[in-house]
């Protein structure tokens, strides 16, 4: 499985969490997760067993408890209030080519069908709903924010359940929208909602 899609999309969302790390480290964050639950607390490090040539672990301080999330669990991650999204953040390049396989089929077809500054309505795993614009769209990964990057949610393609937009993206080369766009996020078995 190591030149897959999903492996890929595990390390991307890898690269991006140590980078959110060092820009957002003392924030308090929500990572939604596959099994329903939220984890809050703050970004503690990564974690990389000494058999791995990658983190497979994301640690998050709570109190005096640590929590460790298995990032095959991690559906999406809203960063702390106040936040805004960070230019500098980079993308692990797409593969080329392609490996075969529905891994891509779907990772390509989320990237294709959603443009930059789509008002989208996105359910995650079980129970989680985010919305926003898409203000970023990578391989693996988008961005829901406001058009001025305000309270940036970092989702996984790959836990996508349902994808809902007023008209069909793909077919606009832009999606006309305001900086009025709430973002948005939260369970709908807990009933906690992030909303910005």
């Amino acid at each position: 499985m190591g030149n897959t899609s999903y492996c890929f999309s595990i390390a991307q969302l890898s690269y991006i969490l140590n980078q959110l790390i060092g820009l957002y480290s003392g924030n308090t964050w929500s990572v939604f997760t596959t099994n329903v639950y939220t984890v809050t607390g703050v970004p503690s490090n990564l974690y990389t067993s000494s058999n791995a040539t990658d983190a497979g672990l994301l640690i998050l301080q709570n109190g005096t408890q640590y929590e460790a999330i298995p990032l095959n669990a991690i559906c999406s991650i809203y960063v702390g209030d106040g936040t805004v999204y960070n230019d500098s953040i980079e993308y692990l390049d797409t593969p080329s080519p392609l490996p075969v396989g529905c891994d891509t089929n779907l990772l390509t077809a989320v990237q294709s069908y959603l443009p930059l500054l789509t008002d989208v309505l996105i359910m995650l795993g079980v129970s989680i709903q985010a919305s926003g614009l898409v203000y970023k769209n990578e391989f693996g990964m988008l961005v829901l924010s406001d058009n001025d990057g305000n309270t940036p949610v970092f989702i996984v393609s790959n836990h996508i359940a349902r994808i809902t937009t007023d008209s069909l993206p793909s077919l606009n080369s832009r999606s006309s929208s305001t900086s009025k766009t709430k973002v948005s996020i939260k369970s709908l078995k807990s009933n906690k909602k992030l909303k910005f």
